[in-house]
C-alpha cells in the first residue's frame, strides 16, 4: 500500500520526523512486505544521495517522484489483478444465474392416427385427448408450476382433469388460445377457421378478446378476418370421434358437405334437382358406400350420388 503523505515520509528518511510520525510510518511498513520494501528503497535513495558531491544538494522530492512512478506501475498491476478477480466473480455469478434459470421446456409430439381417434392419449395430469387423423399434439415433458400448456394443429377432443390452481391451455396460433380449469370440448382447425365446441364446463376462447362458452355452444375464429363469433353447435360436431352421423330434415346438398368432411372425399349429385331433397337419417360407423346406398334409396334414384377427384 502506497504511503500518501510525502512530507512525513521525507522527514522520516532525513531523521527529522516527530515521534508520532515515526511510529505511524513504522506501523505502515509493518503492514506488508511490499510496504517494507518501498521504505527501504526510499532510504537507499537517500543514502546514495549523501555520497555525491558536497556541491550537490539532493532533491528529495524528485527522488520521491521517481519512486512514485514505480509505485504507479505497482498500482496498475494491482488494478489489473483486481479486474481479473472481478472477472472471475462475474463469470461465477453468470454461471450461477444460468444454473438457477428454469430448464427450457422439453416438448414431445404425437401425430393423430385412426387408432388415436378411438383411443385417448392420457397426459401426466390425467387429461384425456382423442386426436383425429393427421392432427399434431405437442405437450411438455413436465408442466410449468402455474400452467398446463399444450399445442395443437388439426382436430382433437379434450377431457381436461380439474385443477383450479393450474389452468389448462391449448395454444392454437400465436394469438389464439383455449383456456379451461376442467371441462370437455372439441377443437377443429382448418386453413382459415377454428371451431371450439363445448360439451361440458366452461371454456375461454380467443385472443385478447374472448368468448366464454358453456355446454352446447360453439365459438369460431376466422383466421383471415381475425373475427371471433358464436355459432349454433352442429349435431355432427363430434362424429369424427363417435362415428355417428345424424341428419334431421337437412337438404341433401348440406348432407353431402358433412359427408365430404367426415369421409375426406369429394361428392356430387348427378342431378341437381335432388339438392333440396330433405334428409332425416342416422348412420352409426357405416362405410361411405353404405351411406350413399341408403341416401339413394331415400332419394329414389340409384347412382344419383358419386365420388370424384377435385
Amino acid at each position: 500500500m502506497f504511503f500518501k503523505n510525502l512530507r512525513k515520509l521525507t522527514r522520516h528518511i532525513t531523521n527529522e520526523s516527530s515521534h508520532e510520525e515515526k511510529c505511524e510510518i513504522e506501523k505502515w511498513a509493518q503492514k506488508s512486505t511490499d510496504n517494507q520494501k518501498d521504505l527501504e528503497a526510499y532510504q537507499k535513495i537517500w543514502e546514495i544521495s549523501k555520497t555525491t558531491s558536497n556541491l550537490y544538494e539532493p532533491n528529495v522530492f524528485k527522488a520521491w517522484n521517481r519512486i512514485d512512478k514505480k509505485c504507479q506501475v505497482k498500482r496498475k498491476i494491482s488494478l489489473y489483478q483486481y479486474a481479473a478477480i472481478a472477472s472471475v466473480f462475474l463469470i461465477i455469478g453468470l454461471f450461477t444465474n444460468w444454473m438457477l434459470q428454469p430448464s427450457p421446456t422439453v416438448w414431445k409430439q404425437m401425430v393423430g392416427t385412426e387408432q388415436s381417434s378411438k383411443t385417448p392419449f392420457v397426459l401426466v395430469d390425467g387429461t384425456k385427448i382423442w386426436l383425429n387423423e393427421g392432427a399434431i399434439l405437442k405437450y411438455p415433458q413436465e408442466y410449468a408450476d402455474d400452467l398446463r400448456q399444450v399445442k395443437l394443429q388439426g382436430e382433437a377432443y379434450f377431457e381436461v382433469s380439474k385443477n383450479k390452481s393450474k389452468p389448462f391451455e391449448v395454444v392454437l396460433t400465436e394469438d389464439v388460445k383455449v383456456k379451461v380449469l376442467g371441462t370437455a370440448f372439441n377443437i377443429k382447425m382448418t386453413s382459415n377457421k377454428i371451431d371450439v365446441d363445448v360439451t361440458e364446463g366452461k371454456v375461454a376462447f380467443g385472443t385478447e378478446e374472448k368468448l366464454y362458452l358453456t355446454r352446447g355452444m360453439r365459438g369460431t375464429y376466422d383466421t383471415e378476418q381475425k373475427a371471433l363469433n358464436e355459432e349454433v353447435l352442429s349435431s355432427n360436431a363430434f362424429a369424427w370421434k363417435t362415428g355417428v352421423l345424424t341428419f334431421e330434415k337437412e337438404n341433401l346438398s348440406t348432407v353431402l358437405k358433412t359427408l365430404e368432411d367426415h369421409y375426406q372425399t369429394s361428392l356430387r349429385l348427378t342431378d341437381e334437382e335432388y339438392a333440396t331433397k330433405e334428409i332425416s337419417a342416422s348412420f352409426d360407423n357405416q362405410s361411405l358406400e353404405e351411406v350413399i346406398e341408403i341416401l339413394e334409396l331415400i332419394v329414389g334414384k340409384k347412382q344419383s350420388i358419386e365420388t370424384y377427384i377435385k
